[in-house]
């Protein structure tokens, strides 16, 4: 939907913002020659490692025309029978389970059994003979699911209702059987627990919290422990590398490791492989599913995307998953020359608004918080753009852009 609106209005700087674009950050083992990019990861470079370990598929919602034919949906009611219905998640441990608490960002392993109350079963992974990895608090799965894991030991069981406002909503899903408004009840059983993130802070920082839409520059050293124990350790040495937050070119764990982070503050990351290098590890420098720990000294942050209102806007404002209607005019800062415009012609993109969206992460940190009928004028600098590359004479390298953003309406 999206994709082909952009491919049909910024195609050659999309395919010129993709494996080229973003920051060049060179990473070289201590005595050896350069590896090639290690912060940031570059999706599509060549030089890049493989995508993390695939998972299985997201906890509801589940694609229909994934259902073996011979399954039946079941027959769902217009409405819930009249139960009662909580506020908030409630949970019942049955088993306390041992070792640390879960913590958003870890990695689960679990049995789910989930029925709809006074309803069908909508899912049972030891029937199916294949428990789910999940990680906790992450879109994979239904936000009182997240909310229900948390704190939960490695080998702890437990009960979970969850409110329609934490499950499906008012619209339920009735081609999975779940109808509107539905209360869920849920047996978890958490088989492991990897921890996702560890954090620890070696010297406090000053200024602002990094956030979405930073730029934090940083010095490094990092060691990657395969699971055989052989050890790699990389430096940034002493050229300052600079991560874009929110951007999506930097390793995983890396990006939401530092937010949060004020400049002078030193920190150590602890990253799950998942986070790091993936099973696969960077060929001929880091060994396949490696632990990374970073030992880290902030720079430097100061702010990658900001905007100020032209026009406001009435009404909610935009939530992840809505669509909607957007005309944006990308123009270079240095001379408010145009580079493209959806008033030319073509009309409004019409999107689904979405965090994840390539090849332009940063037209979703621009419109944080937009409320229809709003103009904006967002400035977007170049590591979150075209960095140091540029696109050929339309765009010079390291130059930074303008985004007038207008939401439609409807």
């Amino acid at each position: 939907m999206w994709r082909s609106a952009f491919a049909t209005w910024l195609l050659p700087i999309a395919l010129a913002i993709g494996p080229a674009a973003g920051i060049a950050a060179a990473a070289a083992p201590e005595d050896e020659a350069d590896p090639g990019p290690v912060i940031p990861q570059l999706p599509g470079d060549p030089a890049a490692p493989e995508a993390p370990v695939d998972e299985p598929p997201p906890v509801l919602p589940f694609d229909p025309e994934a259902l073996p034919p011979d399954e039946a949906v079941p027959e769902v009611p217009e409405q819930i029978p009249d139960v009662e219905v909580p506020d908030e998640v409630e949970i019942t441990d049955v088993t306390e389970g041992e070792g640390p608490e879960a913590q958003k960002g870890d990695f689960a392993l679990v049995h789910l059994v989930g029925r709809v109350r006074e309803g069908p079963r909508i899912e049972d992974t030891r029937e199916e003979g294949r428990p789910r990895t999940l990680r906790i608090g992450h879109h994979r799965a239904i936000e009182g699911l997240n909310e229900g894991l948390l704190g939960m030991r490695a080998g702890g069981r437990r009960e979970l209702v969850i409110p329609q406002d934490k499950a499906f909503g008012r619209e339920g899903l009735p081609h999975m059987g779940i109808p509107p408004g539905a209360v869920l009840e849920y047996e978890v059983e958490m088989i492991e627990l990897h921890p996702g993130i560890r954090r620890e802070r070696r010297q406090e920082g000053v200024g602002d919290a990094a956030v979405r839409g930073d730029l934090v520059s940083i010095r490094f050293r990092a060691t990657f422990t395969g699971a055989g124990g052989q050890e790699v350790t990389l430096s940034s040495g002493d050229e300052p590398q600079v991560v874009a937050l929110g951007y999506g070119r930097a390793l995983l764990g890396i990006e939401e490791g530092l937010e949060g982070v004020k400049a002078g503050e030193r920190v150590t990351l602890k990253l799950d492989p998942r986070l790091a290098f993936g099973v696969s590890g960077l060929a001929g420098v880091v060994p396949e599913n490696a632990r990374a720990e970073y030992d880290i000294e902030v720079l430097n942050v100061e702010p990658g995307v900001i905007w100020q209102i032209e026009e406001e806007g009435s009404g909610d404002t935009i939530q992840p998953g809505d669509e909607i209607r957007v005309h944006v005019t990308v123009m270079r800062k240095e001379d408010e020359g145009k580079v493209a415009s959806t008033f030319d012609g073509q009309g409004p993109l019409r999107l689904e608004f979405d965090e994840d969206w390539e090849p332009f992460p940063s037209l979703f940190l621009a419109m944080d918080g937009m409320k229809p009928g709003e103009v904006r004028l967002a400035t977007i600098a170049a590591p979150f753009a075209f960095a140091s590359r540029g696109y050929g004479e339309i765009i010079p390298p390291d130059t930074d852009l303008l985004y007038r953003i207008e939401l439609v309406e409807d």
